[in-house]
């Protein structure tokens, strides 16, 4: 196998769209780490005349004799051939809750060519892998195409709200107080500000970015969670951290790490456009500034002389002295190319428009990042099936799939390169599904759906039960009322429904076409299922639509 490793930096679509350019001319498949990417690589392919197959867990639709597929990670096929892939953000194989997805994909993917697009921190995990499997890697590297500024000044809503600014926070909660204040300074009587967070269904992530980028819409701003990292083409001028710390799973308060600043301020700014990132607090500045300053050459500018002097801002706290090659006059580039060729340009300073000083930040990546040292695994169902019988011999009797994962997970031996991603949600399902008559691959599938109830309010737990016992007891799960249904069409009563209610709604309608596409006869609700998801998206679209 022949691996190319494509890196890129935030904002940079030149390694995606290399790797693309390679699999459309050939049979081949592209991997997406959500499905809004996948729908956005499909829809892209039908447009330009190229039929492509979409597989992701809930949707399957197969083109007649296509060369291309379009899927989610997970969803992609480790059987079938093909001349080219692409795996796309492949610094996944070291997340803790989906990196076995990537890792099944790079190691298991049968094509000649295979591509990786993320980012440098994957590079040396991605190299000792290709190591030990005697196949070839070699790297590429990509440049943003725009500059990047660090403004100085603190961030004032009511000062310097400016059309295209994404402000972002950590919480669901907080994405709508911002949302709300913004509203409410705009004394508008629909919201002109959008939203993107985790827990929204992703065809109202794509339906909201869309209204946000549409230059005719009155949707100018955008109040955001690190959902925005991927997924999704945003037109943001300005990111705005309202703050960098964020709740763990474990209830702790944390500041958000390097490469998460870095991931999240280079959504800022579109193709040749330049970007700017703010914080509202001034101890956030400094950490953002030294986020950022490991990632490029950091040079101020002053905007009474244009020239480049000491690489510090006067309110800085931490001072950092210029080495001499920072110290520079900056030009004017002569023609488009001295403006790629240089590291440094003058910055184009309007009245309001900027503080007195800003940090220019160059387009080249440095290589001090935290690297990724542990690619993620989870146990295969024939794993556990071959394990199971063995622990009945051993034990004289049958365990609970919960206890054979659970004990083999214990004495599983792999290398250091490896850890087994997190497994809570699983066992948590699979401590309901054993309640019933089921056998273990159904157990193990039900267990692997899509649904993270610890994340749910009630209903999505009892729904799921539901499904579980009528599939154990009669084979045939037919979709609850879910919906008030007036004269036997929905009829959307937003009021009826609190926000949350409607997004873990949606949750639960996907896990039933998800599981529908593993059960097709078991699951006959299908095409009501989705039926319910335009409703519910429609109902959702009522709530953000409202000032």
């Amino acid at each position: 196998f022949f691996f190319l490793m494509i890196r890129r930096p935030p904002r940079s679509t030149q390694s995606r769209s290399s790797a693309a350019s390679d699999v459309y001319k050939r049979q081949g498949i592209y991997c997406a780490p959500l499905r809004l990417l996948a729908w956005e690589i499909q829809e892209r392919m039908e447009q330009s005349g190229r039929p492509c197959n979409l597989i992701t867990g809930q949707e399957r639709i197969i083109r007649p004799d296509t060369r291309l597929t379009s899927c989610t990670v997970e969803t992609a096929s480790l059987s079938e051939q093909y001349d080219a892939a692409v795996i796309d953000e492949i610094q996944m194989i070291g997340d803790r809750e989906r990196g076995a997805a990537w890792t099944n994909a790079l190691l298991g993917l049968r094509a000649e060519r295979i591509h990786l697009c993320g980012d440098s921190r994957a590079l040396n995990l991605v190299a000792r892998l290709c190591d030990l499997t005697g196949d070839t890697l070699e790297e590429r590297k990509y440049e943003r195409f725009s500059r990047l500024f660090v403004l100085p000044a603190p961030y004032s809503l009511q000062k310097d709200l400016k059309e295209g600014d994404c402000i972002i926070t950590f919480s669901t909660r907080r994405v709508h107080l911002w949302k709300n204040r913004i509203d409410k300074l705009l004394q508008a009587d629909a919201s002109q500000c959008a939203v993107v967070y985790g827990r929204l269904p992703p065809e109202t992530r794509k339906d909201q970015a869309r209204r946000f980028n549409d230059p005719e819409s009155d949707v100018k701003f955008l109040v955001a969670t690190n959902a925005i990292g991927m997924g999704l083409n945003l037109r943001i001028k300005r990111i705005i951290f309202h703050t960098l710390r964020r709740m763990t799973a474990s209830g702790e308060t944390k500041v958000i790490d390097d490469y998460e600043i870095k991931q999240i301020a280079g959504r800022a700014g579109r193709f040749m456009e330049d970007g700017q990132v703010l914080c509202m607090r001034k101890d956030d500045l400094v950490i953002v500034r030294k986020a950022l300053r490991g990632m490029h050459k950091v040079v101020v500018a002053d905007p009474t002389t244009r020239t480049l002097v000491e690489g510090r801002t006067s309110d800085e706290e931490d001072d950092v002295e210029a080495s001499d090659d920072d110290i520079k006059i900056a030009r004017e580039p002569a023609n488009e190319a001295d403006a790629e060729e240089s590291f440094t340009s003058t910055i184009d300073l309007e009245a309001d428009e900027q503080p007195s000083s800003a940090l220019s930040l160059s387009r080249e990546f440095a290589e001090e990042e935290l690297l990724l040292t542990q690619a993620g695994l989870f146990p295969k169902f024939q794993q556990l099936e071959s394990f199971a019988r063995k622990l009945e011999v051993y034990e004289r009797r049958k365990s609970s799939l919960r206890s054979v994962f659970k004990k083999f997970v214990a004495i599983a031996q792999y290398e250091g390169l490896y850890f087994i991603q997190s497994y809570s949600d699983f066992c948590e399902m699979a401590a309901i599904v054993e309640k019933f008559n089921m056998e273990m691959k159904d157990q193990f599938t039900f267990s692997s759906a899509p649904l993270h109830l610890s994340k749910m309010w009630g209903l999505a737990r009892k729904v799921f039960t539901g499904f579980a016992k009528d599939f154990a007891e009669f084979n045939n799960v037919r979709l609850p009322p879910l919906l008030k249904v007036v004269r036997e069409k929905e009829v959307i009563i937003p009021e009826v429904y609190q926000l949350g209610q409607l997004e873990e709604i949606h949750h639960i309608l996907d896990v039933y076409l998800w599981l529908a596409n593993h059960y097709e006869s078991s699951f006959p609700d299908k095409d009501l299922a989705l039926a319910k998801k335009e409703v519910v998206c429609e109902m959702i679209n009522y709530h953000l639509e409202s000032a």
